[in-house]
Protein backbone atom coordinates (compact mmCIF):
# COMPACT_ATOMS: atom_id res chain seq x y z
CA UNK A 1 0.00 0.00 0.00
CA UNK A 2 1.50 3.43 -0.75
CA UNK A 3 1.31 6.33 1.71
CA UNK A 4 -0.94 7.86 0.08
CA UNK A 5 -3.63 5.00 0.13
CA UNK A 6 -2.92 4.77 3.71
CA UNK A 7 -3.42 8.45 4.15
CA UNK A 8 -6.85 8.18 2.24
CA UNK A 9 -7.72 5.23 4.19
CA UNK A 10 -6.80 6.97 7.65
CA UNK A 11 -9.06 9.61 6.26
CA UNK A 12 -11.56 8.11 5.51
CA UNK A 13 -11.86 6.60 9.01
CA UNK A 14 -11.17 10.21 10.60
CA UNK A 15 -13.92 11.65 8.39
CA UNK A 16 -16.40 8.97 9.29
CA UNK A 17 -16.00 8.72 12.91
CA UNK A 18 -16.46 12.65 12.87
CA UNK A 19 -20.02 12.25 11.20
CA UNK A 20 -19.05 12.34 7.60
CA UNK A 21 -20.53 10.31 4.79
CA UNK A 22 -17.50 9.76 2.85
CA UNK A 23 -18.20 8.46 -0.71
CA UNK A 24 -17.06 7.79 -4.23
CA UNK A 25 -17.47 10.86 -6.99
CA UNK A 26 -19.61 8.38 -9.13
CA UNK A 27 -22.29 7.49 -6.10
CA UNK A 28 -22.84 10.88 -4.53
CA UNK A 29 -25.69 12.44 -2.80
CA UNK A 30 -24.55 16.31 -1.59
CA UNK A 31 -28.26 15.95 0.51
CA UNK A 32 -27.32 12.22 1.69
CA UNK A 33 -25.81 14.25 5.57
CA UNK A 34 -24.98 17.21 6.67
CA UNK A 35 -21.63 16.82 5.98
CA UNK A 36 -20.38 14.98 2.36
CA UNK A 37 -17.12 13.88 1.95
CA UNK A 38 -16.78 13.10 -1.84
CA UNK A 39 -13.38 10.95 -2.33
CA UNK A 40 -11.48 11.77 -5.86
CA UNK A 41 -13.44 14.57 -7.22
CA UNK A 42 -12.96 15.23 -11.08
CA UNK A 43 -11.99 19.01 -11.48
CA UNK A 44 -12.23 20.86 -15.17
CA UNK A 45 -10.15 19.59 -17.62
CA UNK A 46 -6.18 20.39 -17.01
CA UNK A 47 -6.46 19.67 -13.16
CA UNK A 48 -7.08 16.37 -12.22
CA UNK A 49 -8.43 15.24 -9.09
CA UNK A 50 -9.30 16.63 -5.56
CA UNK A 51 -8.71 14.03 -2.69
CA UNK A 52 -12.07 15.16 -1.32
CA UNK A 53 -14.67 17.82 -2.24
CA UNK A 54 -16.64 18.37 1.31
CA UNK A 55 -20.05 19.57 1.29
CA UNK A 56 -21.93 21.23 4.08
CA UNK A 57 -25.89 21.34 3.73
CA UNK A 58 -25.46 20.64 0.28
CA UNK A 59 -23.21 23.57 -0.69
CA UNK A 60 -19.24 23.14 -1.58
CA UNK A 61 -17.96 24.21 1.66
CA UNK A 62 -13.95 22.68 1.23
CA UNK A 63 -11.16 20.22 0.00
CA UNK A 64 -9.00 18.00 1.62
CA UNK A 65 -5.42 16.95 0.07
CA UNK A 66 -4.14 13.40 1.61
CA UNK A 67 -0.23 14.57 2.27
CA UNK A 68 2.00 13.70 5.08
CA UNK A 69 0.83 13.69 8.63
CA UNK A 70 1.50 17.04 10.50
CA UNK A 71 0.13 18.96 12.96
CA UNK A 72 -1.95 22.43 12.97
CA UNK A 73 -2.02 24.35 15.82
CA UNK A 74 -5.30 26.00 14.92
CA UNK A 75 -8.54 25.77 16.57
CA UNK A 76 -11.12 27.20 14.41
CA UNK A 77 -10.45 27.57 10.29
CA UNK A 78 -14.00 29.17 9.68
CA UNK A 79 -17.40 28.86 10.89
CA UNK A 80 -17.74 25.40 9.69
CA UNK A 81 -14.75 23.38 10.04
CA UNK A 82 -13.20 22.56 13.28
CA UNK A 83 -9.97 21.22 13.59
CA UNK A 84 -9.12 19.86 17.23
CA UNK A 85 -5.46 20.54 18.63
CA UNK A 86 -3.31 17.89 19.54
CA UNK A 87 -3.88 13.88 18.41
CA UNK A 88 -3.65 13.52 14.96
CA UNK A 89 -6.61 11.15 15.04
CA UNK A 90 -8.92 13.64 16.32
CA UNK A 91 -8.48 16.19 13.40
CA UNK A 92 -11.95 16.09 12.07
CA UNK A 93 -15.20 17.47 13.39
CA UNK A 94 -18.32 17.10 12.00
CA UNK A 95 -19.81 20.56 10.24
CA UNK A 96 -21.39 22.70 12.12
Amino acid sequence: MSLEQHARENIDRLLTAAGWLVCDADKVNIHAARGVAIREFPLRFGYGFADYLLYVDGKAAGVIEAKKVIVIPVTKINSHFVIVKGSSNSIFCAPR
